[in-house]
């Protein structure tokens, strides 16, 4: 009955936000829930214990310009013009590029692609070997050529940072293997806690963005529930610099696609007001920071935000949005207080 089927879990530090996220995602893999598989985006190591699939990114870094699946090839997704794209996008996000930069590293990946005879006009080049980090900044250095300007130089020293993550990794690990074993085994967790801040948001972004890219080109239906624990290291920065907005957002509105996305975070001032808007399920623990406070006690009632900032581990408020008005005598919005055990 529910309007849509994504959830935010929001509570101080210690509450239990972790805990509760790794019980539905185990439940989730265990029982088949819905039909979904899981992808986790597990920042900090808290997932790597559960026994569904570890890719440990820190160590094989994720390839940044691959194909997500076989039949891709021949669809528009395949194409050099849409993963330069995506690439350019994530990079953005996680590092805060302006308009012209934005439009340099999208130029630069398609010169990378270029020079690997991969071009949007032959789909039959698309399945061939992709460029690398180090590619596209050889593109931007075509694009720029010897009339180096700042932004340029600024550019090349960020996509170098990104580029010594592959250079200290022995290997790395296609979209298409990520995705093949999220279909055989119902789930993956994909471990970031080793990797810094900037790549974390980069990854979550660019392998997002590409399975959505994916799904519509495709018409596939994903089926995916996306969690993401302290979900600040999305992109859901609470002072953005970058033009383009987080691929998790976009997840938000992919139901047509089969996803769901759960995100956790200390405070809801990390989200912007269209992000909570478009979560229907709310559960929320005990809260200190006066804007978070605020928000509930203007959207849940002002007895809530009375008590949000005094409940115990364990204890929660929950809303519950539903379809349609009035479904099956409930009303078509819910605030009740909830205790474990």
């Amino acid at each position: 009955v529910l309007l849509n089927p994504h959830v935010l879990v929001v509570g101080a530090s210690g509450w239990g936000k972790t805990s509760l996220l790794r019980r539905l995602v185990r439940f989730t893999w265990l029982t088949g829930f819905r039909g979904y598989r899981v992808v986790v985006f597990d920042y900090l190591g808290s997932f790597v214990d559960l026994g569904l699939p570890v890719i440990d990114l820190s160590i094989t870094p994720v390839e940044p310009l691959g194909l997500v699946a076989s039949r891709e090839a021949g669809f528009s997704s395949g194409g050099p013009g849409r993963r330069a794209r995506v690439f350019a996008e994530a990079f953005s996000v996680a590092t805060g590029l302006g308009p012209l930069q934005l439009g340099l590293v999208m130029q630069a990946t398609r010169q990378a692609f270029k020079a690997k005879g991969i071009v949007d006009g032959d789909k039959g080049t698309w399945a061939r070997e992709p460029p690398g980090v180090e590619d596209v900044v050889a593109g931007l250095r075509r694009v720029v050529g010897r009339g180096r300007f700042e932004e340029a130089g600024k550019l090349e020293a960020r996509l170098n940072e990104l580029m010594l993550v592959y250079e200290s990794a022995e290997k790395t690990i296609g979209l298409k293997k990520i995705y093949r074993v999220v279909r055989e085994e119902g789930s993956v967790v994909l471990d970031m806690h080793g990797l810094d801040l900037h790549t974390r948001i980069f990854f979550t972004d660019l392998i997002v963005r590409r399975l959505l890219d994916y799904a519509q080109s495709s018409k596939t239906m994903l089926d995916l529930m996306i969690v993401v624990d302290e979900a600040k290291y999305a992109g859901f920065l609470e002072h953005r610099s970058s033009e383009v907005r987080p691929g998790v957002e976009a997840a938000l509105v992919a139901r047509n696609f089969g996803v769901s996305v759960v995100l956790s975070s200390q405070g809801l001032a990390h989200f912007p007001g269209d992000v909570l808007r478009n979560i229907a399920f709310k559960v929320v623990g005990s809260l200190t920071h006066p804007v978070d406070k605020e928000f509930v006690s203007r959207g849940m009632g002002g007895g809530v935000g009375l008590v949000v900032d005094l409940l115990a581990r364990g204890r929660c408020v929950i809303e519950l949005v539903f379809a349609g008005g009035r479904v099956g005598g409930l009303a078509s919005r819910m605030v009740f207080l909830v205790e474990a055990g």
